[in-house]
């Protein structure tokens, strides 16, 4: 779900590929309702399983921000790339996966009714709303790649004061003021929307900016910086957990829109440590050969297992089923997570592996085809 570095096989960046692996996960965790996002919703207000199974909620908001942050470590740092480059090959592969898939889950939905296609229908869903609700990453992926020349511009200064500027005044205006101005207003009292920068409230902005300056400007992860984010994670989802309760108890509402407003005040210190921690771990561990293999197959594998997670997630919810009954809830959709990751891994797998071998051959034809017109042009 982000572009993929053309340096896949150097260990050095396998701390990529274990980001994107834990940000899909999060992202097929973020759509399970009560089975696992919302899940501490079943529980009673105040119980060790509400606190418990509500700090998976809070930490789930990881997913897309991470994403983000890998597409501005590798996108924001090249600099030498064209607009017409952007224009020309980057945005319509995405149009075209976008329209592919959407076609493929509109059939979905139809039951594979060939005669319930309607072509009107289908464009102006697509045009819209989306055929289903996970695209609409792909809907922001697009817009993010429109501004992408300008991003570039402003990475290319983009230094530590900068980062720290930025990152604080996210804290501030999307953080510390909102839980404030809730909990001493009982939720009355709001800013004016107008006087929150715009960079700091639009993820395709500030995570891709965020994301350049760890990837590439920060040289090395120091053990007390760490060791101070860990804290600050802590401490970030203590508060998200204490402004939900409040709010749960204030309003009554235990609705999922209800619940999940103050889950990301303060995620960008959660993404920050998350990236930084799975960073430092792979930077100085050399795993086995067959590991990394692995690691870097399923994570390249990762935007193709969101674009199926939906179909797969919805048609084995039986499996879920029978599984929660003998076993805790949260294991239970965390070892179903898991499965649909694996059978998203071979899917896509078998696919892409297809796709080469076609056009390997298509590519060889052509080029036999090209040699026999010089041979024939020299006669």
């Amino acid at each position: 779900m982000s572009e993929y570095p053309k340096t896949t096989g150097k260990e050095k960046l396998i701390y990529v590929e274990v980001i994107r692996i834990i940000a899909i996960f999060f992202v097929i965790f973020n759509h399970t309702n009560q089975r696992g996002y919302v899940l501490f919703t079943l529980y009673d207000i105040g119980s060790p399983q509400y606190y418990i199974y509500m700090i998976f909620a809070v930490i789930a908001g990881i997913n897309v921000p991470l994403f983000y942050m890998i597409s501005g470590m590798f996108l924001l740092n090249k600099q030498d790339e064209s607009i017409g480059y952007v224009l020309k090959r980057r945005i319509p592969k995405y149009i075209v996966v976008l329209i592919g898939f959407s076609l493929f889950h509109y059939f979905r939905h139809k039951h594979w009714q060939i005669g319930a296609f309607s072509l009107k229908e289908f464009l102006k869903i697509t045009y819209s709303s989306g055929v289903i609700i996970p695209y609409w990453f792909i809907y922001s992926y697009l817009a993010f790649l429109m501004i992408l020349p300008f991003l570039r511009k402003i990475a290319a200064g983009f230094d530590k004061k900068a980062f720290l500027y930025l990152v604080g005044l996210q804290l501030l205006f999307c953080g510390i003021i909102p839980m404030l101005q809730y909990r001493f207003s009982a939720g009355t009292l709001y800013l004016n929307n107008s006087l929150t920068p715009v960079f700091i409230s639009n993820s395709i902005i500030f995570y891709p900016l965020i994301g350049y300056y760890l990837g590439n400007k920060l040289k090395k992860v120091e053990a007390s910086t760490l060791a101070i984010l860990a804290l600050l994670f802590v401490v970030s989802v203590a508060s998200s957990i204490y402004m939900t309760d409040y709010k749960i108890r204030l309003t009554e509402d235990i609705g999922e829109g209800t619940v999940s407003t103050f889950f990301g005040t303060t995620r960008v210190i959660q993404v920050i440590f998350v990236f930084l921690f799975v960073r430092k771990i792979f930077e100085h561990i050399k795993l086995p050969k067959i590991a990394g293999k692995l690691i870097t197959s399923l994570g390249s594998c990762v935007f193709g297992i969101y674009l199926i997670e939906e179909a797969l997630r919805e048609s084995l919810y039986f499996i879920y089923d029978k599984i929660k009954v003998s076993m805790n809830r949260l294991l239970a959709i965390t070892l179903y997570i898991l499965m649909i990751m694996f059978l998203g891994w071979l899917i896509i797998g078998i696919l892409k592996t297809l796709l080469n071998l076609i056009l390997d051959l298509f590519r060889k034809r052509t080029r036999s085809v090209r040699s026999q017109d010089q041979i024939i042009d020299s006669k």
